[in-house]
């Protein structure tokens, strides 16, 4: 494990269970699932719209990846979690392909679930890569 370096942001809340931000080993940069929790105010409620909560997972996740010492360039695979997915996929598509650069955007796998930590709507996970 020595060679694995740990990913745990000071500017961001603890997670909420015994796991850790992200992971980087040979330069491949694994990324825990994040949803919309406020880093500055983790108590504060959730924004309320898919738009509003998309923005703020990659508020969260762009902090992750900077402490890393990645970008949105290094995303290789996206993993999109929805809570009711015929209804969000539209807003959180507008937040989400300004994101990256277009005709540069990861794989992505959309999956609808039941339920979400907080109650949320959406929660990303991403994996990257960088020689």
């Amino acid at each position: 494990m020595a060679d694995i370096t740990i990913i745990r942001p000071d500017d961001m809340p603890n997670t909420f269970g015994p796991y850790r931000h992200g992971t980087v080993k040979n330069g491949l940069f694994f990324m825990a699932g994040q949803i919309p929790v406020d880093p500055d105010n983790p108590e504060a409620p959730l924004p309320e719209t898919i738009e509003e909560q998309t923005e703020m997972v990659f508020k969260n996740i762009w902090r992750i990846f900077k402490a890393a010492g990645y970008g949105p360039e290094h995303v290789m695979s996206a993993r999109v979690f929805l809570k009711n997915l015929p209804r969000d996929i539209g807003g959180m598509n507008t937040v989400y392909e300004k994101q990256f650069i277009s005709g540069r955007e990861p794989v992505r796998t959309t999956i609808g679930v039941v339920a979400l930590a907080r109650d949320a709507l959406i929660e990303i996970d991403l994996v990257a890569y960088k020689d």
